[in-house]
């Protein structure tokens, strides 16, 4: 039976829709590439980190530096990559934004836009389009005049009073006293803006400030929650408006809502109406709310010019939704401003308090020039739209104010812009730039707007020469509103309150609908999807059936049915044109003919790729000895992770320091640990740059920092960061190091005071402490951060990085195929499970709370000068001042400076447990600490101290955190020996051939344990080797104590001093304290999550572990 059966359309159908499909998509692409390029393809701009978002996520974001960056980078006007893989304008030059904003008919809104408006707002304003736009804003007009505003002015400080004695009596009954309370700002704004269009814009009372249960707020809420328009559920919905047919708890809650709200609304209209033709002949007792100013304009309108009863219901909407977001928004940002420069605030409320009336007029609050000030600055930084889509109706040329550069280096002086394509006015990135506004433009300064600089002056603007209310006859209508609704909040806030806020918090901007909810949109659409996706993978073979028109010879032999038409399907000419072109393809209209013949050319492309490998001259990988595969996907990996290895042990005395390994995926790699091989590969990383999957994990996860960047990006980073980590920079941290083991010493004190005296001794989980310890490490002494997590679990960015550790899962089955198939990686990730949620939820958690770790420690360098004695001594600190040094073309981004990285952890468990199995070098290193006369030695005491420095060497050599390194070769490649090995012929080889592409694994444990280099004691814990090594191992690529620990070359582990002087000092620290042994019965294995950590065998279940016996020792 036809596989095209299982999906029932007709066999004919399918060929008539999968040829013109193809037909249409090589016209397209010929088209495209034959037709004069437009400038979305001639301007330079920044890559696209997703084919189905494209960069649309740096376009939606506040206080957005990459954005600043790209705009320094490719100036005013660039190429930015849009959904799906389009491409798209972004414009910030004066006169383009100008002539675009000022022709909506040469340049509407974008098609998925105006379906996104309709659904929302229904076909009022924000919908409407020429000659209906036009009609719409011309009755509207008079209900956002100065004089309306005038007139509602009462009403909206009103509410800002309520709002006042709301949070009066909510301070009155805080826990914190009753001059202090911590207020979620954003959702009172919400209930108050919601409050001020329900009186001023319908003169209907919501009252959400007083937590009322109307049913009309319910509903608005509840749409508001459900908008999920720019998630990926949304896009589906907009782009498949039938999706919203589907029964889901959201669409259904949608439909629910605005139901409720039509009703209600059509309601309002209905009296508003009576009510205006009850007193037309009267103007007292008029109702001055913007719903009575808008029906009586629109009485006095002829027929023609008037609306009807829908569209003014579609205004009730887009008043309610628009208008409260704008206000809300705005107070929020505002407010946050303020707590955060208290001189600012202060400056605000002297001001404000100079009034002597509660209840100022718009015109008196317009006349306080600090506050006007103010609120132009809030809304030039944070405008409530970012950016707005326009479509050029037509090719059009576009104008601009100053010429820019096109990836060829030539000038441009004017934009040639196809039909259809887009183009973004970006109001925060034209309310930011740096020619224009200054090089202080993304500071908040009021102060700037009592002398503005000339250029600005060329701004599209409707208020304050910003873009915020965008420009043109399609700029928004209710500005005057917004702002008078900002300014009364303001006015009376800062009156009554002061504002402070968590200096530990940062806040983002998110351009979406609240969380709540989003998970049932997804997992209603994923159902769609997937079955949509079956459907598009069964009708590939026949879309693909055409290409291939123009270089197949003719065949005519219809083997399998008659070729006469079947009327019933198709007509005639247009069936039989369609079997001839199959039949000129290849010869045969049969669909099981025509799949098998595309699954032969598939196996033969295979066959062809097997045979390319065996034809060519082989590789070390193939003509070299090595271990058998025990599974095809995995291939030889996981021996290749494990400590105490006897199996790798195995393979080196069996097969030599270097030998054939087998990868994922039955890829044939190397494992290299010949001295002289593998120094020849670290010192060249770009010949051998890390496997682009690895990359591209270690960016999904940790950002653009030092581990994922390559090539002169590496060099940059490094040189910056080199400052960081050296010898005076780890004295200087040193003791805040110390201080944080005495403070795990002490914790596991309070432990042993909890029990009777007749329990000594108590089971701990070395690893678990060590990891709070460690992550404490890092926090003081790298970021000034204190995480406390020896003292408290709930720190916010300390639960971030624990829950983000645990998501972690490269090297599950789920992980490997999201390795080595980035694409499905993007897929899986925006499935709401468990673990992505988790994953990121945690990473922008760390994101935030490290984002303004930079920003202060930024600050503070810039306010008290690079060589201040003020300055703080973490690592952060150091880095930032190394960083502002630099020339701007040599200096790190932010998003650079907040990669994050592991601690050295494992390595600390794994010595206390080697000191726990060896009782004698144990005590030998107890007497040694004791024999220091200071709790909180210097870093050159400790380093001082023989044993210890041997103790920390043997467990590093034994532990390395990092197994393994694994590198590919970019081209062809020969490679030295230090020693011959032999082939799987017999034969002696002295070099190592390696193609381009093929994988090479540095085994760092394997270097560190080599029998031959350490001798026959090699996997045995003994500190006393380092007293004189053997002569073999000083040819090891090493950074520290000729270990492969850290790695070496231009990439070597750039923290090694750190890490060592963190074990150091928690050794030091605890051996002084404790005794440590450990339960005979238990066998400990290593247990692979980002390091090799230790784990109690056939407990696996319970995770990485080390449960040790600990003693108190008599003091």
């Amino acid at each position: 039976m036809s596989w095209v059966r299982l999906i029932d359309i007709d066999e004919p159908v399918v060929i008539w829709l999968g040829a013109l499909g193809s037909i249409y998509a090589i016209y397209k692409v010929l088209s495209a590439y034959l037709a004069t390029p437009s400038a979305a393809y001639v301007l330079r701009g920044p890559d696209s980190p997703s084919w189905l978002f494209g960069n649309d996520h740096h376009m939606r974001m506040y206080r957005n530096e990459t954005l600043a960056r790209w705009l320094q980078e490719y100036g005013t006007t660039f190429a930015i990559h849009g959904f799906f893989g389009s491409r798209d304008l972004l414009i910030t030059d004066t006169k383009a934004a100008a002539f675009i904003i000022n022709r909506p008919a040469d340049f509407p809104k974008h098609n998925l836009m105006m379906r996104i408006s309709k659904k929302v707002f229904g076909d009022g304003l924000l919908a409407a389009e020429d000659l209906e736009h036009k009609k719409q804003r011309k009755v509207l007009n008079p209900a956002f005049s100065v004089a309306a505003m005038r007139d509602i002015s009462p009403m909206i400080m009103q509410v800002a009073h309520e709002m006042r004695d709301q949070w009066k009596i909510k301070l009155s009954k805080s826990t914190y006293g009753p001059s202090c309370q911590e207020i979620d700002v954003l959702d009172w704004a919400h209930k108050a803006a919601l409050d001020m269009i329900g009186i001023a814009g319908f003169g209907y009372k919501f009252n959400s400030l007083y937590h009322s249960s109307n049913e009309l707020a319910r509903a608005f809420n509840e749409l508001s929650t459900n908008l999920k328009v720019f998630s990926f559920a949304g896009l589906l919905n907009m782009l498949f408006p039938i999706l919203t047919h589907l029964p889901t708890k959201s669409n259904l809650a949608t439909k629910r809502s605005m139901a409720i709200m039509r009703r209600i609304g059509s309601k309002m209209i209905v009296e508003k109406k009576a009510e205006a033709n009850q007193l037309r002949e009267s103007s007292s007792g008029l109702r001055k709310d913007l719903l009575s100013l808008l029906i009586r304009a629109n009485m006095k309108e002829n027929a023609a010019e008037a609306l009807d009863d829908e569209t003014l219901l579609a205004q009730i909407s887009t008043f309610l939704l628009a208008g409260h977001e704008t206000t809300a928004t705005a107070v929020s940002w505002g407010l946050y401003a303020l707590a955060k420069d208290p001189n600012m605030q202060k400056k605000l409320r002297d001001e404000v308090l100079a009034v002597h009336n509660d209840s100022p007029s718009m015109d008196e609050l317009n006349a306080l020039p600090y506050l006007s000030n103010f609120v132009k600055e809030t809304l030039r930084l944070t405008p409530p739209i970012v950016a707005v889509k326009r479509v050029a109706r037509e090719d059009t040329f576009v104008p601009l104010s100053q010429p820019i550069i096109n990836k060829h280096g030539d000038e441009v002086h004017e934009l040639f812009i196809r039909r259809g394509e887009g183009v973004y006015s970006h109001m925060y990135a034209m309310n930011v730039r740096f020619d224009l506004w200054g090089p202080d433009a993304l500071e908040f300064k009021p102060e700037r707007f009592d002398k503005l600089p000339e250029a600005v002056s060329d701004t599209p603007s409707m208020f304050a020469n910003i873009s915020s209310f965008s420009a043109g006859p399609k700029g928004c209508i209710g500005w005057r509103m917004a702002v008078l609704e900002f300014k009364a909040i303001l006015f009376t806030m800062v009156r009554t309150f002061e504002f402070r806020i968590d200096p530990t918090l940062e806040i983002s901007g998110q351009f979406v609908g609240p969380k709540s909810g989003s998970q049932v949109v997804v997992s209603g659409i994923q159902k769609v999807f997937r079955l949509g996706s079956k459907l598009e993978i069964r009708c590939s073979v026949v879309l693909l059936l055409p290409t291939r028109l123009a270089f197949a010879p003719p065949k005519f032999a219809d083997r399998s049915r008659s070729a006469t038409p079947d009327p019933a399907h198709l007509p005639f000419a247009w069936h039989s044109s369609l079997r001839y072109l199959l039949t000129f393809w290849m010869g045969s209209t049969n669909i099981e003919e025509l799949a098998i013949w595309l699954v032969a050319i598939g196996g033969s492309y295979v066959v062809y790729k097997v045979l390319n490998t065996y034809l060519e001259t082989p590789s070390a990988a193939y003509t070299l000895r090595g271990p058998d595969s025990p599974s095809w996907l995995f291939g030889n990996d996981p021996h290749l992770r494990m400590y105490r290895n006897e199996t790798l042990a195995g393979w080196f005395r069996e097969y030599g320091a270097t030998f054939a390994i087998h990868g994922f995926f039955g890829k044939k790699g190397l494992l290299v640990a010949d001295t002289k091989a593998a120094a020849f590969i670290l010192n060249r990383p770009n010949e051998f740059p890390k496997p682009r999957l690895i990359v591209s994990v270690t960016k999904s996860r940790f950002g653009d920092g030092l581990i994922a960047a390559e090539g002169l990006e590496h060099k940059k980073q490094r040189k910056v960061i080199n400052p960081v980590f050296s010898p005076a920079a780890m004295r200087d941290i040193s003791p805040m190091l110390m201080l944080v083991a005495q403070e795990l010493r002490d914790e596991w004190k309070k432990q042993f005071s909890a029990l009777a005296p007749s329990s000594p001794t108590q089971e701990i989980d070395v690893l678990g402490w060590a990891q709070k310890a460690a992550l404490d490490m890092i926090g003081i002494a790298g970021f000034g951060y204190k995480f406390n997590s020896l003292h408290d679990s709930s720190n916010e960015l300390a639960c971030a990085f624990k829950q983000l550790t645990m998501s972690l899962k490269v090297f599950g089955f789920i992980g490997l195929l999201t390795t080595m198939i980035p694409a499905l990686r993007h897929v899986l990730y925006m499935q709401p499970t468990k673990s992505n949620t988790a994953s990121n939820q945690s990473m922008a958690v760390m994101r935030r709370i490290g984002s303004q770790m930079v920003a202060a420690k930024k600050a503070e360098a810039e306010l008290l000068g690079e060589t201040s004695s003020a300055l703080g001594e973490d690592l952060l600190s150091v880095l930032v001042r190394a960083n502002l040094k630099e020339n701007a073309s040599e200096r790190l981004d932010d998003e650079t400076l907040l990669a994050r990285h592991e601690s050295t952890t494992a390595a600390f468990s794994w010595g206390l447990y080697f000191l726990a199995k060896d009782q004698s070098a144990q005590k030998k290193l107890r007497e040694e600490v004791l024999s220091v006369s200071t709790d909180s030695p210097s870093m050159d005491e400790l380093n001082a101290l023989p044993y210890l420095d041997k103790v920390v060497k043997e467990l590093l050599r034994l532990t390395a955190p990092i197994p393994a390194a694994t590198r590919v070769a970019r081209d062809d490649i020969l490679v030295p020996l230090a020693h011959p090995i032999v082939d799987t012929k017999g034969n002696g080889v002295n070099e190592l051939f390696i193609r381009r592409g093929e994988s090479v694994m540095i085994h760092i444990y394997a270097s560190n344990t080599q029998s031959e280099l350490w001798g026959n004691d090699a996997l045995q814990f003994k500190p006393e080797r380092f007293d004189k090594l053997p002569e073999a191992v000083s040819d090891i690529a090493s950074l520290f104590a000729n270990l492969s620990t850290f790695g070496a070359g231009p990439r070597g582990c750039v923290g090694w001093r750190m890490a060592v002087l963190e074990i150091k000092s928690l050794l030091f620290t605890l051996l002084r304290t404790f005794e440590f042994g450990i339960d005979p019965e238990l066998e400990i294995t290593g247990g692979f999550a980002i390091a090799v950590k230790p784990a109690v065998k056939g407990q696996e279940a319970k995770g990485v572990q080390l449960p040790l016996r600990v003693s108190l020792i008599e003091t």
